[in-house]
């Protein structure tokens, strides 16, 4: 029997919605008079809430796939003249040489950059990055090949897909999926990760939000108007997430949890999406996933 950690809270809103596509959430008539509880009130699935009367944000043991994915990492600014004139495209090629076994993350870095995170100085700690753009990670491994002065770019795709494939060829430890529910002014995110080993040591899930077809400048930018793409736009829960586990795990447990942020007016919803980042002794990623589906309530 599968192990559960309770959601550490429950969301408590006081107002009725109903929802335009995907999950419908209704109002039953018998509960029109209390507090209503948002959450999955289906018994079937993982983040099952049986606290919730309203139903939304479920996730089935489908939604979790067992497979090894690797992070990649673009460290970039929108200030950076060689980002715009060649290192966002030579990330995509990392990308698209190792699809669909990696999963790509731009961490906005220096010159002011109205991308930057409080969490962007801290992530780079974490991995070791020396803050020079542009700059790429196949999870906390560097994979730049720097002769003076110069990228030696074929030497970087080959150092990198090296790196995923050693990633990948192992057996995940640890799976994760994540869905997010639009409404109005605020997000609301639902996570849930399973051990598929047994392990030691303390793991923890960081659940990061993520923004494609953003329109801003970009310093010697091929076009205008310049799209950036896979831009880490809210750690949800920090840098490396929340506990899982702190002195390992069973095969089968499972952790569950939620988090509410408030939706900004200049995100389009239809290019948002999060991933899940499994972390081990809060400096090993160890798994990544991106979210299987998104609610417009």
């Amino acid at each position: 029997m599968k192990q559960k950690i309770k959601l550490a809270t429950t969301i408590l809103l006081c107002f009725v919605v109903f929802s335009c596509k995907k999950e419908k959430t209704v109002v039953p008539e018998d509960i029109s008079d209390q507090p209503i509880v948002l959450g999955c009130s289906d018994e079937a699935a993982l983040n099952y809430n049986a606290d919730a009367n309203m139903n939304e944000g479920c996730i089935y043991q489908s939604d979790i796939k067992a497979e090894q994915k690797a992070l990649g990492i673009y460290f970039t600014s929108t200030g950076c003249p060689s980002c715009g004139g060649g290192g966002t495209a030579a990330f995509q090629t990392i990308v698209d040489n190792n699809s669909p076994d990696v999963i790509p993350i731009s961490v906005h870095v220096k010159y002011g950059d109205p991308y930057i995170l409080e969490e962007s100085d801290e992530l780079a700690s974490i991995i070791g990055y020396g803050f020079q753009t542009p700059y790429y990670f196949i999870g906390e491994y560097d994979v730049m090949v720097i002769s003076g002065g110069t990228i030696h770019m074929s030497q970087v795709l080959t150092k990198a897909s090296n790196r995923v494939a050693s990633i990948v060829n192992n057996d995940p430890i640890i799976s994760s999926t994540s869905k997010l529910v639009f409404e109005d002014t605020i997000l609301r995110v639902y996570y849930v990760a399973e051990f598929l080993q047994s392990v030691e040591g303390q793991y923890s899930i960081a659940v990061y939000l993520l923004e494609d077809e953003t329109v801003y400048p970009q310093s010697n930018g091929s076009t205008d108007p310049y799209y950036h793409q896979y831009v880490w736009s809210v750690a949800i829960n920090g840098t490396i997430g929340e506990s899982i586990v702190e002195n390992g795990s069973e095969v089968g447990q499972t952790f569950v949890g939620s988090k509410t942020i408030e939706f900004e007016k200049r995100w389009n919803a239809n290019n948002l999406y999060a991933i899940t980042v499994i972390w081990k002794d809060g400096e090993e990623i160890v798994n990544v996933s991106k979210s299987s589906g998104n609610s417009l309530l």
